[in-house]
This record gives C-alpha cells, sequence and structure tokens, in this order.
C-alpha cells in the first residue's frame, strides 16, 4: 500500500498497481502501509546504461 506522486497527480497504490511514468515526468513513491512498499521498473526503450548512465531520448 503506498501513493505515488507523477507530474503533481497523487494516485493511490494497492498490490498489482500498474502506472505508467512518461520519460521527464517527475515522480515519487511513499509507502503508507505497515508492509514494506516494492516498485518493479521497467524502461522502454532503455534510459540508462549498463553503469547507470542516462541515454538520450529515442536510443535503444
Amino acid at each position: 500500500q503506498g501513493v505515488a506522486e507523477i507530474a503533481g497527480k497523487t494516485l493511490e497504490l494497492a498490490r498489482g498497481s500498474l502506472i505508467l511514468i512518461q520519460r521527464g515526468e517527475s515522480h515519487g513513491f511513499r509507502n503508507t502501509g505497515s508492509d514494506e512498499l516494492r516498485i518493479l521498473t521497467f524502461y522502454v526503450p532503455p534510459a540508462y546504461d549498463e553503469n547507470e548512465n542516462e541515454l538520450p531520448a529515442g536510443l535503444p
């Protein structure tokens, strides 16, 4: 259980929630429950290389 702040909007999160964050959108997550909050992220196309350096937009 948690809250996501995406581009100035607040979204309530529950187990199994799925959200889409566009490249460049400000975002953050906060745990509002008593259990651990886990977040799994995917970047398509990749936003970072293997050394965690940000890649230019549009490059695979």
